[in-house]
């Protein structure tokens, strides 16, 4: 959640905003993180490619 809010900081300084107004803007939001496992028990990686 804070990486989300970090990044929203970042892109409110990029467009100008000062930092009350960021600062009321998130404040206003909810971060919802969703994760759904993958359901296997293995994971294989293949790297036979050329660096």
């Amino acid at each position: 959640m804070q990486t989300v809010t970090h990044v929203l900081e970042q892109q409110g300084h990029s467009a100008g905003l000062p930092d009350s107004e960021i600062s009321m803007i998130l404040n206003q939001l909810t971060v919802q993180v969703t994760y759904d496992p993958l359901e296997c028990k293995t994971v294989t990686v293949k790297a036979d490619y050329d660096v």
